[in-house]
């Protein structure tokens, strides 16, 4: 999005499951974000915008269906539709805005969450300030790893592999000075940054498996048990021939 002005924004992209999590996850947020944010779920056309007004009753964030040339405001968040893809660019103004139309799908998936994050790539990076940036990324996930573990046999798995990445991000990083006559400290900073922490969640996943596996979604776009849908729901139609 260019050097002379910078965005904070949140994107996440959910498929299988994604339904039941933003239903966890939404009303689990602050009312103030400070930036916007931008949900992809892999859903046909006709579902995005009853998903969004139920999550939106459960929140105290604003979650709405994202629409073509909308300003994306904080605290406030889009659900992208069903059926379309969804790029996130500027306007005239230089505010944020969504950007969604049909287009040809993509592995099978429209929206698809690929054209969603690269349309939030900054073109202005160099190959290898993306190279370090994503290097440094990996780095501060298995430093968070290791961290994180309590088992004494996995942790040296988490050494390792932070090892392995420390030397891939200072190749990145002589790369980046030889190319760019930069020093990586202008990008990087000098300190491992901790993004997130890794903690069990089997309660949570044996919960959703208990409350959730036996559910479809019914004629009515809702989501119901097997014994309470209809013998005249569209699937056994389909399984019949």
């Amino acid at each position: 999005m260019g050097k002379a002005t910078k965005y904070g924004i949140i994107a996440l992209a959910c498929s299988t499951g994604g339904p039941q999590a933003l239903h966890t996850l939404l009303p689990m947020l602050p009312e103030h974000l400070g930036v916007p944010m931008v949900v992809l779920q892999h859903m046909p056309s006709g579902f995005t915008h009853s998903l969004a007004e139920r999550v939106d009753g459960m929140s105290k964030l604003t979650v709405k269906e994202a629409t073509d040339k909308e300003v994306l405001l904080p605290d406030t968040v889009y659900i992208a539709q069903g059926g379309k893809h969804l790029e996130i660019g500027m306007n005239s103004s230089n505010k944020l805005i969504a950007k969604v139309y049909e287009g040809p799908p993509i592995n099978n998936l429209r929206p698809n969450a690929d054209v969603m994050y690269e349309s939030l790539i900054d073109p202005s990076e160099s190959f290898y300030e993306k190279l370090l940036i994503h290097e440094f990324t990996e780095v501060c996930t298995y430093h968070n790893c290791m961290i994180d573990e309590n088992d004494e046999l996995l942790m040296p798995i988490w050494e390792e592999f932070l090892a392995m990445e420390l030397d891939h991000l200072h190749t990145a990083a002589e790369l980046f000075k030889k190319y760019e006559k930069r020093d990586p400290q202008e990008v990087i900073g000098e300190e491992v940054v901790h993004p997130c922490h890794f903690t069990s969640q089997k309660e949570y996943v044996a919960k959703i498996l208990n409350d959730e596996i036996g559910k479809r979604l019914g004629s009515d776009k809702d989501y119901q048990f097997i014994k309470d849908i209809p013998e005249d729901w569209a699937s056994y139609k389909v399984q019949e021939l």
